[in-house]
Order: C-alpha cells, then structure tokens, then sequence
C-alpha cells in the first residue's frame, strides 16, 4: 500500500480510467457482434444468392457480350465493409450487363434466363435493403457515432457495420 495519498489517488484513478475504456469498449463490441452475427444470418444468404445470381448473367450474356465483372472478391470478402463493397461493386457491375443487353438480339431462351436473373437480382437487393440487420446496423452507428463521452471513447476501437440498402 503507498504511503503517499496523492499515489494512492493516481493509481486509482489510472485503474479506474482503464476499467471505464475497457468496459465501453467491451459493451461496444458486444453490440457490433449481435450485428456481425445477424450479418451471418441474415445478409450473407442474399449474397451467396447474389454471386449465383451474377454467375448466371455471366454465363448468358458471355455469348453476346465480353463485359466480364469480378465475383471472386465478393466470395472471399468475410468483413461486412468489404463484403458491402464488393456487393456494390458486383450490383453496378450486373446492372450495367442488364441494361447494355436490352437492344441484344438474343434466343428467346437466353432473354427468358435473363429476365429471370434480372427479377432474382432485384429481389435479392430488396430482401438486403429490408434486412434487419440494416435496423441494428444502423442503431449501432448511430451509438458508436454519438457525441456521448462513452461512444466517444469506444469509437477508435470499434467499427461501423454498413447497411446494406444498394437499390435504386
């Protein structure tokens, strides 16, 4: 035990400084992994859907067209910001092949598929769109974000979770 008040005060502050910075943290991280697990749950299904979804594009406009686009990044992503950037990337991506398809003289065949895929692709952005991971998501950066000195304190310590609302 120090001798000293004004060392025994220091120290005890110092301890209980570290004590508040670890528990906000911890509480932070806590939340951020209830939205990393919806994440799992909920987004990453669509995604799966969604790289099945451009594959199919893929494989029918390649006959027509040589506009390739990237679906491995997407399949290697395992971070919800490079997973949502990726998406948004494959999203623009197909959504140019479907409109640059449109004057396409192709089999009935093919337009069939890629009317298909195409109805897929909007409904597999509008399932993300509606999520609720977005809801947790979104509360969870408006908290981190907040000019409360907890949040304040936590906020180098700990991401944001994108939402995933692409749809135009």
């Amino acid at each position: 035990m120090p001798k000293n008040r004004k060392t025994a005060w220091c120290i005890t502050a110092v301890i209980m400084a570290i004590g508040l910075v670890f528990g906000t943290v911890m509480t932070f991280n806590n939340k951020r992994q209830d939205g990393l697990a919806a994440f799992e749950e909920q987004i990453m299904p669509q995604i799966e859907r969604a790289v099945v979804a451009a594959f199919n594009v893929r494989t029918v406009t390649s006959a027509y067209q040589s506009r390739p686009f990237d679906i491995t990044a997407i399949q290697a992503a395992e971070h919800p910001v490079d997973v949502f950037r990726y998406y948004e990337q494959l999203y623009h991506d197909v959504w140019d092949v479907f409109e640059g398809m449109e004057n396409v003289n192709m089999s009935d065949t093919n337009r069939n598929f890629l009317n298909i895929y195409h109805r897929n692709f909007v409904e597999i952005d509008l399932i993300l769109s509606q999520a609720g991971y977005n809801r947790i998501a979104e509360e969870f950066n408006n908290a981190r974000d907040s000019n409360s000195n907890l949040s304040i304190i936590a906020r180098p310590f700990v991401g944001v979770l994108p939402r995933f609302d692409v749809f135009e």
